[in-house]
């Protein structure tokens, strides 16, 4: 018996921009087509098939993104091919309960494994939802009973001993699994054999700090092997870190505009983790929206900047030696700045504190604005 193993789907997936939506669908559905191409006799989901931030609430967009899909799962149905799911952290975290798989379920389209069993071709398959604690999953998968030689385990938690995941967040031991013969876990976003669990990672890249080979698994239960089966990008994504320690806000700017104009091609998508102090200046005098508007021109998909510059805290007389008090003014009060001016400066004449005290605050909010 073959069986596809796909990890972390993550349909509906809106991270940087909602135009990425096509690119989660797009590898679902090309992972069920390399599925039927190999002839698999089931499919196993790991769990985070749709992702809550853009369906906790929103009935529209689950319909939507099934629609997306309809044609794979169709198809699946049709060739009589069983599809195995559990629930992820995005289908059980804030208060959710799995209520799009559990639709699904009810349709007859999936086996929705919830904490439970069930046989199938001679092998007993465990699925275990997303537990927020080690122990809750230790008390779960006592209730699944004793695994027999042909019982399988599908779970979504992280495994210790992985290369891509801290060890101090590691929820599962070998020891606690050492009675499963085979175990697949979905969470980790990269493709691993651990020797005790595989986790065949997620279709596409959820994060930019993912980048690497997506793809799903293929397990023969006659051999009892697996292969990764590697799927081809759905957009070129680039990431990169970038530090501006030292440097004035012109000399950065421009060290970001060289990556952005050597990284960009049609439809890629651009992320930049910013960090550092800058020598002199601040963060707002980078223009971020020239920047971003480069790889617009360029045929980016979006320029995305992640992190922050760490202002130097100035004083209040170094913020008013700086500050244009006209050109604020100009761009803070538009058709109107000709009004403000004179009313800050009849104040002034008159000694009033109160005008001194309407003044600094401006000045002060000036120099503190981040763009």
């Amino acid at each position: 018996m073959k069986i596809a193993v796909i990890g972390d789907p993550h349909l509906g997936c809106t991270t940087y921009t909602d135009k990425r939506i096509s690119d989660f669908s797009k590898q679902f559905n090309l992972s069920i087509e390399e599925s039927l191409k190999r002839k698999v006799n089931a499919v196993f989901l790991l769990g985070d098939v749709f992702d809550s931030s853009a369906y906790r609430r929103s009935v529209d967009n689950f319909a939507a993104c099934i629609g997306d899909v309809a044609e794979s799962l169709v198809k699946l149905k049709e060739a009589g091919i069983e599809v195995f799911a559990i629930g992820g952290n995005h289908e059980y975290g804030r208060g959710r309960q799995g209520g799009e798989l559990r639709i699904l379920s009810d349709l007859e389209i999936i086996n929705f494994l919830d904490d439970e069993v069930k046989e199938f071709n001679g092998y007993r398959i465990g699925g275990i939802s997303w537990k927020s604690d080690r122990e809750s999953f230790k008390e779960t998968l006592e209730k699944l009973g004793k695994p027999s030689a042909n019982s399988i385990l599908l779970m979504h938690q992280f495994c210790e001993g992985s290369h891509f995941i801290p060890a101090f967040v590691a929820e599962i031991k070998k020891e606690d699994l050492k009675e499963w013969p085979v175990v697949f876990t979905g969470h980790h976003h990269q493709y691993e054999d651990l020797r005790y669990a595989v986790t065949p990672g997620s279709l596409e890249i959820h994060v930019a700090k993912e980048l690497g080979k997506k793809g799903f698994v293929l397990y023969d239960t006659d051999t009892k092997r697996h292969e990764f089966v590697v799927l081809p990008p759905s957009r070129n994504i680039r990431y990169t870190e970038m530090n501006g320690e030292g440097k004035s806000p012109k000399d950065f700017q421009k060290a970001i505009e060289i990556w952005i104009r050597s990284n960009s091609s049609a439809g890629a998508l651009l992320v930049i983790q910013i960090d550092g102090t800058l020598s002199s200046g601040r963060s707002a005098d980078i223009e971020w929206q020239h920047l971003r508007s480069i790889g617009n021109q360029l045929g980016c998909l979006k320029v995305h900047f992640d992190g922050g510059l760490q202002d130097q805290v100035r004083t209040a007389p170094e913020i008013r030696a700086t500050v244009n008090f006209q050109d604020f003014i100009k761009k803070r009060f538009a058709s109107r700045q000709k009004q403000a001016v004179q009313y800050v400066e009849a104040f002034r004449e008159k000694g009033d504190e109160f005008s001194d005290s309407i003044l600094n605050g401006i000045l002060e909010e000036a120099g503190g604005k981040k763009k």
